[in-house]
């Protein structure tokens, strides 16, 4: 539906502005609108009983403490240059409105640009909802499924180090050890995803570590959780530096096991690392089954669900939370992460790590929208994914 048939629709109502007056003060859900330097022009009755009270005459929700995080400001940058975002909920006490971790209240906001006829883009648009009910619930389902499942992996691991098994029976542990692991990545996901939307940001460990030792780890993982399928890693350069080992292993994995979902099951899912200055790059190419365009803004959202067969491939047998905590990761290690998906060529995920997450603030993350210039510090890795491309076409 075209901005010129609502119009249409407007008209023929009685009183149109009083008509709008009347949705925005009456909507069930808290609602702001910024100017472009983030100055509130309106909000809504809603938002003052969420908020406790209303905004105060010269309140800028960039200049917000609360939004001060890095989980917050990352997005919240995002907005303001035109793009749809969901903030993780803000915590807030009911009594006074202030972020608080005693009788929290969590509220999920929603930002979206308004355009002038000419494409203009004039103000920026906040909705406010209170999901504190699903946030403590998804919280409750994560911690309480974390002690029965550690229980299932240790029994079955003393069971492979210390019993004599026969073929089936060890073939039958190999399938729990398997599914257990597998439920265990995913409760981590999900309680990592609690930790986001608490607005805690997403902890990391980091320490001096060399991608190319750690590369064959996680390669013989992967072999053992996916013995059927063809997985290429290739490491070349200096790929020494500060992460955090633990949240790369799950980033990697993450991000293979949606390349080999979408992928073609007779071709290789490969993995490029390659050293270059301050920072390292990571790639992740498929062949088969591409992105859809209408997919790519949200596609690093947390629970996606769409109507396109590959929005149903991405979120049968799992939880829709894989791509979000990936982003996660990228961006706690101060990274970048970008997508490039069109037929005929595969998918290909690229990140950017600096080499001292410890001494790196986080850098702006590339556009999914299409609407935005990559950063310079994009523009200086081009060589690498034009080799890396290279390589590929002329291996296939």
């Amino acid at each position: 539906m075209d901005v010129e048939h609502i119009r249409r629709q407007l008209a023929a109502v009685d009183d149109p502005l009083q008509f709008l007056t009347g949705i925005i003060a009456s909507a069930p859900f808290g609602l702001q609108i910024y100017d472009l330097v983030g100055r509130c022009i309106l909000f809504n009755l809603s938002f003052v009983r969420l908020n406790n009270g209303p905004p105060s005459s010269d309140y800028n929700v960039l200049k917000d403490p609360s939004f001060q995080p890095l989980a917050y400001q990352v997005p919240l940058q995002r907005a303001f240059t035109g793009e749809p975002v969901e903030l993780p909920p803000l915590w807030l006490h009911p009594s006074n409105g202030q972020p608080s971790h005693v009788q929290p209240a969590a509220v999920a906001i929603f930002l979206f640009p308004l355009h002038a006829s000419d494409g203009r883009m004039t103000y920026i648009v906040a909705v406010f909802q209170d999901r504190t009910f699903d946030e403590l619930l998804i919280g409750l389902l994560g911690h309480e499924l974390r002690n029965p499942l550690s229980a299932v992996l240790l029994s079955a691991g003393f069971l492979e180090r210390e019993t004599a098994l026969n073929p089936i029976q060890s073939r039958f542990l190999m399938r729990i050890l398997h599914t257990s692991r597998r439920m265990a990545r995913l409760v981590n996901d999900l309680l990592d995803f609690v930790r986001i939307r608490m607005g805690d940001g997403l902890p990391i460990r980091i320490e001096p570590i060399d991608l190319e030792v750690w590369a064959i780890g996680v390669m013989e993982e992967l072999r053992i959780t996916h013995p059927s399928r063809m997985i290429q890693i290739e490491a070349r350069g200096d790929l020494k530096g500060v992460w955090d080992p633990d949240r790369l292993t799950q980033m990697m994995l993450n991000l293979v096991a949606n390349a080999l979902k979408h992928g073609a099951v007779n071709h290789p899912v490969q993995v490029t690392i390659e050293g270059q200055g301050d920072h390292v790059g990571l790639s992740v190419y498929n062949e088969g089954n591409t992105i859809p365009a209408q997919e790519l803004p949200t596609l690093f959202g947390a629970f996606q669900q769409g109507d396109t067969a590959y929005a149903r491939r991405a979120t049968s047998g799992g939880l829709g939370l894989g791509l979000f905590v990936v982003e996660q990761i990228v961006v706690a290690h101060g990274g970048q992460i970008q997508v490039n998906s069109r037929d005929g060529e595969g998918t290909t995920f690229q990140i950017f790590l600096p080499r001292d997450t410890a001494g790196q603030n986080a850098m702006p993350i590339v556009s999914r929208g299409g609407g935005q210039t990559p950063s310079p510090a994009v523009n200086d890795q081009r060589a690498f994914w034009e080799r890396a491309d290279a390589d590929r076409k002329s291996s296939s």
